[in-house]
């Protein structure tokens, strides 16, 4: 059966729980592809995200959510179950 909960219903933010830089995001991204980037990096624009963070306070306090794996392993993963 599904987690019975006080909490109707919300919004949470899953993740591993540390701040990610846009290049490590996608340094990782390529080694989990075997592949090398190749970045092209504009001028900086307005409204460009350089790091990134899930805030998982939330799903820790309701759900005692923890992360399990790294980012880096998290993402490997994902690529691998999409192969």
């Amino acid at each position: 059966s599904a987690m019975r909960s006080k909490i109707p219903f919300g919004i949470y933010n899953l993740g591993c729980g540390r701040p990610i830089r846009l290049d490590e995001m996608v340094e990782a991204l390529g080694q989990a592809l075997g592949k090398t980037p190749k970045l092209d990096r504009p001028p900086k624009a307005s409204g460009d995200v350089f790091l990134t963070y899930a805030d998982i306070s939330r799903a820790k306090a309701d759900f005692q959510y923890a992360p399990r794996v790294s980012f880096q392993e998290g993402l490997r993963r994902s690529v691998e179950s999409t192969a």
